[in-house]
């Protein structure tokens, strides 16, 4: 699985990554529900479980060996409105990959956003994951904004479930 964004995020926390590594770079990474959490450059605030699935194959028939599935190559992007999950499969003949989406349209989208906050953003492409949880005192964890990212195809179901939180408002 991959980290990427438009712009940098704060500050991310995704315990089954790698402490430190290089946005749009693939790190081995486990099946399963795992947790992740990150504040986006326009300080919005999200807490989400997103699922990783193994494509396991074909199975045989009497004698005959089934086909190994396709490595999965995930890219999970971290936007301002939340995070979103990307996948292909890459077949064994020559490493072809056939993506599920085109990313180009979402960073226009993100990029636009910024531009009518007047805000410049980092482009940073390192992070550091935090070891530790985020002091959420200075957001509003009274009004919690639910967050649902889900997109599905021919053998795929990519599912992102959580919560969004914006700053407190200044008294």
């Amino acid at each position: 699985m991959a980290l990427d964004w438009v712009y940098a995020p704060y500050w991310l926390y995704f315990p089954a990554m790698p402490l430190s590594g290089y946005a749009g770079t693939y790190y081995r990474h486990p099946t399963g529900t795992h947790y992740g959490e990150y504040i986006a450059w326009d300080e919005s605030y999200y807490s989400f479980y997103y699922t990783i699935e193994c494509n396991e194959g074909d199975k045989g028939f009497l004698f005959c060996r089934g086909d190994d599935g396709a490595d999965r190559y995930y890219d999970m992007w971290l936007y301002s409105w939340g995070p979103e999950l990307y996948h292909f499969d890459a077949s064994l003949q020559g490493m072809q990959a056939s993506k599920t989406v085109t990313l180009n349209p979402k960073i226009t989208q993100e990029e636009a956003k910024a531009l009518s906050l007047a805000l410049q953003p980092s482009r940073e492409r390192s992070f550091a994951n935090q070891t530790a949880r985020l002091d959420s005192s200075a957001y509003d964890l009274d009004h919690p904004e639910p967050y649902l990212y889900e997109k599905s195809g021919p053998g795929f179901i990519l599912r992102i479930e959580g919560t969004g939180y914006r700053l407190k408002q200044a008294p």
